[in-house]
């Protein structure tokens, strides 16, 4: 279902863009030349190029997410009849990992919100803001993962 609303979603955006050229061309070739008008059609344009594009990307990131959870189910079920070992060998080296990502998410999120600032798109701005509020909320994760990593041994 999903799938089908987004070739829908992509379709309309398409035809809303041809369409849009199309009335662009005619206008400026029968010579009108408001330009409010045509700044109002340029900016459909520019946002539905936007959302066009949004859409295949959201599109490629569903399909991966669904490939990533079949993924995990497998090891999941690999995992689970495995008990839990208290190793520091181990623990050290996830908390590395988890310094590491703290360090990631945290820059992942200065650089979307620099790039929020940056753009002239109302869209694109807040899209890189809400791809910044993720980060952030992965930087927590990255706090409350640290956090039952030192529970796992005590």
């Amino acid at each position: 279902m999903i799938k089908n609303l987004i070739e829908k979603a992509w379709d309309i955006e398409n035809k809303s863009i041809m369409s849009y050229m199309g009335w662009l061309k005619i206008l400026t070739n029968i010579g009108i030349n408001y330009e409010q008008i045509l700044n109002f059609i340029v900016d459909i344009i520019e946002d539905s190029l936007i959302h066009k594009r949004l859409v295949e990307a959201l599109a490629g990131g569903l399909n991966d997410i669904d490939t990533i959870r079949e993924e995990l189910y497998k090891l999941k079920i690999q995992t689970s009849s495995k008990e839990n070992t208290c190793d520091n060998e181990l623990i050290e080296f996830i908390k590395s990992m988890i310094r590491e990502h703290d360090i990631i998410e945290k820059d992942a999120a200065k650089i979307y919100r620099k790039l929020a600032s940056s753009v002239d798109s109302d869209i694109a701005r807040r899209v890189f803001e809400l791809i910044a509020e993720d980060e952030t909320k992965h930087d927590e994760y990255m706090k409350k993962l640290d956090r039952l990593v030192d529970k796992l041994c005590s």
